[in-house]
């Protein structure tokens, strides 16, 4: 038989301390995916009762910096006499250091709380690691970066064990000085990652990511372990080297479960080659001059340049070695000299900029193969 309190027929919910019938402590965070199948507070429960108690729901407060509040929650189980170790799931997925501020349960109309607030008991401290189970969102430097024109940082979206219905992406910036301007659409790739070496197959599907008056990315329905891939403009203080940039993405999983992927990205920005330009003018040509330096604290290995044509000017010889294998020492100089002719008329080729553009393959000490590409005249 049912103790009394559990009527669901009450006028009112009625709340009570969790002594003495009941005594809750958190024990620890699990997020080992051997053991579950997403990060899980687990939690005892001491039910002082002699006997079976239902409840609808028992939840979890924990407080940190951002977000400032989570909730790991279970719902209708049943309490034993005696200790019983749960195991409490959130919807978020987040990293950073929290503390419990309070715990719920809730038996019919009866709600039995405890806060810490006014509590004199020392609270435990839990570290929180994004779930590796589900969605994550990295920002970073593109390979490829153009001077002269609106930088770009890239997104990756993971899916990692999770079909997503549908989803949507909010990028904020944290630095100031940065903006992120808003475009109505953005295009992305959508890769599968293989199952035997775990590599990001190259070959995808493109796809038109629409974006929101205020500047909320929609996500495409994916497949479980699918990346999504695409750059957003921003402008910022010229010299940073790195900008921070808050990220949540909200998504529904084909088990109709609401998920939320919460951080604070820090992308670091690395600019280690400068360029400078000088023009001779003549009556048929222009001789472009450009120097390449390196400013960083590491050496760079040029691979090779190119002087891409524009709309206006066609480049009419280029250097002998366009293949170098130059390595650039810091403050050191290397010089390129171009020839160019001016088009009897414009050209109406959408690949071409409405300036030449010097690109240049390098290679720095620290990290892989970049592209450097700077826009002139």
């Amino acid at each position: 038989m049912l103790p009394n309190f559990i009527d669901h027929t009450m006028p009112s919910d009625i709340a009570r301390p969790f002594l003495p019938m009941f005594n809750l402590h958190v024990s620890s965070i699990i997020d080992n995916v051997q053991e579950v199948k997403s990060t899980a507070l687990e939690i005892v429960v001491q039910n002082n009762l002699p006997l079976d108690i239902p409840f609808d729901n028992i939840k979890v407060q924990l407080v940190g910096t951002d977000p400032e509040v989570l909730w790991f929650l279970i719902e209708e189980q049943i309490l034993k006499p005696g200790v019983n170790i749960l195991r409490l799931e959130s919807e978020y997925s987040t990293s950073g250091n929290y503390v419990v501020e309070a715990y719920h349960m809730t038996i019919g109309k009866l709600i039995f709380n405890h806060t810490y607030l006014n509590d004199n008991q020392k609270r435990r401290v839990f570290r929180l690691n994004h779930d590796p189970q589900f969605m994550k969102v990295s920002i970073a430097q593109p390979e490829n970066v153009s001077l002269g024109e609106h930088q770009k940082f890239s997104v990756q979206v993971s899916t990692g064990r999770n079909s997503v219905i549908e989803g949507s992406l909010s990028i904020t910036a944290l630095t100031d000085g940065l903006l992120l301007p808003i475009l109505s659409s953005l295009p992305c790739t959508v890769k599968s990652v293989d199952e035997d070496s775990g590599l990001i197959v190259e070959s995808g599907r493109k796809e038109d990511l629409l974006v929101f008056p205020d500047g909320t990315i929609t996500l495409p329905s994916c497949k479980e372990k699918e990346i999504i891939q695409f750059l957003i403009p921003y402008e910022g203080p010229w010299g940073l080297s790195d900008y921070m940039v808050k990220v949540v993405a909200e998504y529904i999983t084909t088990d109709s479960k609401r998920r939320i992927f919460h951080s604070a990205e820090n992308v670091k920005i690395s600019m280690p080659l400068t360029v400078t330009e000088s023009t001779i003018f003549r009556e048929d040509c222009v001789f472009l001059k450009v120097e390449l330096a390196c400013n960083g604290l590491l050496p760079v290995r040029i691979l090779g340049s190119n002087l891409r044509p524009s709309k206006i000017y066609d480049v009419a010889n280029h250097p002998l070695i366009e293949d170098w294998d130059l390595t650039l020492f810091p403050k050191q100089l290397a010089t390129f000299v171009y020839k160019l002719t001016k088009r009897t008329q414009q050209s109406e080729d959408n690949d071409l900029n409405s300036k030449v553009q010097f690109v240049v393959k390098y290679r720095s000490l620290k990290d892989g193969m970049h592209d450097f590409g700077y826009l002139i005249m």
